[in-house]
């Protein structure tokens, strides 16, 4: 059997080597690479509320789905009556980013869910009122005493009517009953209540039916007790995927521009969308 010299043998060695760091190197880069796609989420999941403000105005521009599209991620928005269902969704992880009022997003803090403020839509103002029936006598906040009011509990909505029944000392003398904003135009058509506080679209609907504005968010929030619709993400999903957060969080800023910019046609495309006059 041939013996190998110390020459040859380091130059075999050598190669092989060479041949094992290449080899170690392409493993390396496909199981990285294989990784990463399958972490990649394929579907983003969006829970938003069904009101006028900067996320209403990109999603009916469809800036968010064509932003995400160019990452090859596909969107899907799931529309929630308030921030009590979106919290549920966090919750189970069946979204990654949700609009609420800012009750709910205090609700989910205190609750120690996994979430984080990322965004402010808006300080809400007269988009969101306590409106009752011009027949019913009442003219003034004092009138409400005796009356059956409705809200959508743990809401924007409910807090601003609590600080309004605690400012007259009405809290023991009305009916407040907790309704989705859905149920909320059924049952002021049906006479089971004499006031809402609600908010945009169906404000605007009661309003035309018969209702008389005491009081909006924006005199709440000049009287020392604003609110505010925010957004919050999942944070292990804000972490993993800051690419995604940022592009969303984009679209939402352009949306707002555009607002300023050409606020007529902003309002016209939210119209259309909410199905509620640009007014």
């Amino acid at each position: 059997m041939p013996t190998l010299s110390p020459l040859t043998l380091r130059k075999w060695l050598r190669k092989f080597i060479i041949v094992f760091l290449c080899f170690g190197f392409i493993i390396t880069y496909y199981h990285y690479r294989s990784s990463s796609e399958s972490h990649h989420p394929r579907v983003v999941n969006i829970g938003y509320l069904r009101v006028p403000n900067d996320e209403m105005l990109a999603i009916s521009q469809d800036s968010i789905k064509q932003a995400l599209a160019k990452e090859n991620i596909n969107v899907h928005f799931t529309v929630f009556d308030s921030g009590v269902e979106a919290n549920q969704a966090l919750a189970s992880k069946s979204i990654d980013f949700a609009s609420m009022g800012i009750t709910n997003g205090v609700i989910a803090m205190s609750k120690n869910l996994p979430v984080e403020l990322i965004w402010i839509h808006e300080i809400l103002g007269t988009n969101e009122g306590l409106v009752v029936k011009d027949n019913q006598n009442i003219h003034s906040l004092s009138d409400l005493k005796g009356k059956t009011l409705a809200t959508t509990f743990a809401s924007t909505s409910h807090f601003s009517l609590q600080k309004t029944l605690e400012s007259q000392g009405l809290q023991k003398d009305i009916t407040l009953l907790d309704m989705k904003s859905t149920d909320i135009m059924a049952a002021w058509q049906r006479g089971n209540i004499d006031g809402v506080y609600t908010w945009e679209p169906t404000l605007n609907n009661i309003q035309k039916q018969g209702g008389l504005t005491l009081l909006t968010s924006k005199d709440l929030a000049e009287a020392g007790y604003p609110t505010a619709n925010i957004m919050v993400g999942r944070k292990d999903f804000i972490t993993d995927h800051p690419n995604i957060t940022q592009t969303l969080l984009q679209c939402l800023s352009e949306a707002k521009t555009f607002y300023h910019q050409q606020p007529d046609q902003a309002a016209q495309q939210i119209a259309k969308a909410l199905e509620i006059s640009p007014e």
